[in-house]
C-alpha cells in the first residue's frame, strides 16, 4: 500500500481518515505503523486547519461536548477510559488518550476519530490575535445577514471588531456556539468554484435554529409515526396545486417543523435536517432551485435523515447539496428512501417510462399514483442526465412564489 505523504484535497483527506480507522482497528501496531498513524493524524489536522478555518474540538472538548449532549456523568466514562482516576486525569488534561481509549470512545460515543487524535489545546486558544476567541468572528457574512434582516442594522458598526461581533452574535443567534462546536455532516460539490464558506454555513444553521424556535406547532412527534403510510400520505400532497403548503401543514400536525430559508452566498445547500430537541425534528429548505421536482426530492431526502439517522444520532445535523454525488452510506440511503417514498422500485421499473416517453405518458403515470408529474419527470431527467426534457412538467418557477412571498427570513 502506498503511504499517504501529503493531503491536498478532501478526497485524499477521506483516504487518510479511512487508513487511520484501519490502523485503529488493529490490536497491535508495529513501530512503522505507529509512525504512520502519527503522521496521518498530523497531516489530517494540518489539512483541516487550512481547509476549514474553524478549529475542530480538541479531544477533551470533544468528550465534554458529548457528555453534555447525552447527559453523561464522569462515572459514565469509566467503561471507555478504565476507572474513575483515569477519567479524572483525562478530563483534566493530565493523561493522554491511549489507542484503546480512542477506539472505545469512537465506537461507544460516536466521537469522530480526527477529534480524538488531535492535540489537546487550551480551551481559550486563539486563532485571531485581535480577539480572545479561537474563531475569527469577522469572517461571518455580517453584511449579507443584515441585508436579509437576520441582524439589526447597527451591526454594521462592529463588522471589523471581532470581540464585539462575538458578543452580539452570541446574543442575537444563541445557537451559534453549539453549532460551531458540533459541525454538521456536509454533502457538497467538489468543484473549485463551489467551495463552501464555513462561516456562512454556520450563520445559516444558526438562523434556521432561531426560526425553528419561533415556529410553534401543536403536533407531537414520534419516530415510529414515519411509516410507509405516512410517507405515502405526504407524497400525495404533491398531487395538489398548493402541495408544498399542504406538506408543511401535514408535517406540523405530526410534530415536524418545515422551515423555508433562502441560502446565503457560498453555502450551496438545498436542505438541512436537525433536532431542536430529542423530540423536535426540523427540516430546512433553501429552495435555491425553484422547481417542484427539486422541492419534493429535497423534502423527502431530509425527512429520510430524520427517520433513519437522527433517531440514532440526534446531535448531528445533516446539510445537503443534493445535486452533489452522495458521499456516504447515509446519503445514499437517504436518496433511495426518498425515491421509494413516491412509488416502489417495482412500480417504477414496470411502468416502462423513459426519457423518450411523451408528456402525456408521464402525466398518466403521475395521475394513477396520485403524485405531481414533476416527480417522475425529475427522476427521468436526473437518471438520464438530459435536463432539457419535460421542462413543462417540473414546475419551474412555481415554488418560491408560493412559499417565500417576498420574505427574506
Amino acid at each position: 500500500m502506498t503511504r499517504i505523504k501529503e493531503i491536498k484535497s478532501e478526497e485524499q483527506n477521506q483516504r487518510a481518515l479511512a487508513r487511520i480507522e484501519e490502523l485503529m482497528d488493529k490490536e497491535v501496531l508495529s513501530q512503522s505503523e505507529e509512525r504512520e498513524l502519527s503522521q496521518l493524524a498530523s497531516l489530517v489536522e494540518t489539512f483541516e486547519e487550512q481547509e476549514y478555518p474553524i478549529d475542530p474540538p480538541d479531544p477533551i472538548a470533544a468528550i465534554r461536548f458529548r457528555m453534555e449532549q447525552q447527559g453523561l456523568k464522569q462515572k459514565d466514562l469509566v467503561p471507555f477510559l478504565g476507572d474513575k482516576s483515569k477519567v479524572s486525569r483525562v478530563l483534566s488534561g493530565e493523561l493522554g488518550l491511549s489507542k484503546a481509549m480512542i477506539r472505545k470512545l469512537h465506537d461507544g460515543l460516536n466521537i469522530p476519530l480526527q477529534h480524538l487524535l488531535g492535540e489537546t489545546r487550551p480551551l481559550n486558544s486563539i486563532r485571531n490575535k485581535d480577539t480572545d476567541s479561537s474563531i475569527d468572528w469577522i469572517r461571518f457574512p455580517i453584511k449579507d445577514m443584515i441585508k436579509r434582516e437576520w441582524l439589526p442594522a447597527h451591526m454594521r458598526r462592529v463588522t471589523s471588531d471581532g470581540s464585539a461581533l462575538q458578543k452580539e452574535l452570541r446574543k442575537l443567534l444563541p445557537d451559534i456556539e453549539a453549532i460551531i462546536r458540533n459541525p454538521a455532516y456536509l454533502r457538497k460539490g467538489e468543484g473549485k468554484n463551489m467551495q463552501t464558506d464555513p462561516f456562512a454555513l454556520i450563520a445559516y444553521q444558526a438562523r434556521a435554529a432561531q426560526l425553528a424556535r419561533q415556529t410553534k406547532i401543536v403536533g407531537k412527534f414520534s419516530f415510529d409515526a414515519i411509516s410507509t403510510g405516512f410517507r405515502s400520505d405526504l407524497a400525495k400532497t404533491s398531487y395538489f396545486d398548493k402541495g408544498p403548503l399542504l406538506a408543511r401543514e401535514f408535517l406540523a400536525k405530526n410534530g415536524i417543523r418545515l422551515i423555508f430559508l433562502p441560502h446565503l452566498p457560498n453555502t450551496y445547500l438545498d436542505g438541512m435536517a436537525f433536532m431542536l430537541s430529542p423530540k423536535e425534528p426540523v427540516i430546512v429548505m433553501s429552495l435555491r432551485y425553484d422547481r417542484l421536482d427539486n422541492f419534493w426530492f429535497v423534502l423527502f431526502h431530509e425527512l429520510a435523515h430524520v427517520a433513519l439517522h437522527l433517531r440514532e444520532h440526534p446531535e448531528k445535523p445533516f446539510v445537503d447539496d443534493v445535486q452533489a454525488a452522495a458521499n456516504s452510506d447515509a446519503e445514499r440511503e437517504a436518496d433511495r428512501w426518498a425515491l421509494q417514498s413516491f412509488f416502489s422500485d417495482e412500480v417504477w421499473s414496470s411502468c416502462k417510462l423513459s426519457i423518450h416517453s411523451t408528456v402525456a405518458e408521464v402525466r398518466d403515470f403521475a395521475r394513477i399514483n396520485r403524485i405531481s408529474p414533476a416527480i417522475p419527470a425529475g427522476r427521468l431527467r436526473r437518471e438520464s442526465g438530459n435536463y432539457r426534457a419535460f421542462t413543462s412538467l417540473i414546475g419551474q418557477g412555481e415554488v418560491q412564489t408560493l412559499l417565500l412571498d417576498g420574505s427574506r427570513h
